[in-house]
């Protein structure tokens, strides 16, 4: 069986190696569009690394899948900011959001499902503190 080995980070890279499992399980995630389907084992093979080295990253895997999560909803985030930038009529600004939404729904199924069925985040307590 063969596996891709990633080369080793250099001293202070560490932030590389855990952006790469990131994008690893964003990957997988995409591929399942389940997070139950991801394993930390599948992330490390997918990243070239081992899955002793993922530990040193994230405690666990729902902690590896909610950081991927994370990141992908700041990815979908800037995507429906950048759609809409140039529009300065704020329906406008609306339906070319929307556009960009349904849009990112029809090429990433798997992605889609997992932000918006997510069951790592249904017992998340999103509110903001500093409404309080």
């Amino acid at each position: 069986m063969s596996h891709v080995t990633r080369p080793r980070s250099a001293r202070g890279e560490g932030d590389r190696l855990r952006d790469d499992l990131i994008v690893a399980a964003l990957r997988l995630l995409s591929a399942a569009g389940d997070p139950e389907d991801v394993s930390i084992r599948a992330v490390a093979k997918a990243a070239g690394v081992s899955p002793t080295a993922t530990y040193r990253h994230f405690a666990d895997r729902d902690a590896l899948l909610e950081a991927a999560c994370s990141h992908c909803f700041e990815l979908f985030a800037e995507l429906l900011s950048d759609a809409s930038a140039g529009a300065t009529d704020p329906f406008e600004r609306l339906k070319l959001a929307g556009r960009a939404y349904v849009e990112y729904a029809r090429q990433d199924e798997g992605l889609y499902r997992v932000l918006f069925s997510n069951p790592l985040h249904m017992d998340k307590d999103f509110t903001d503190p500093s409404l309080d």
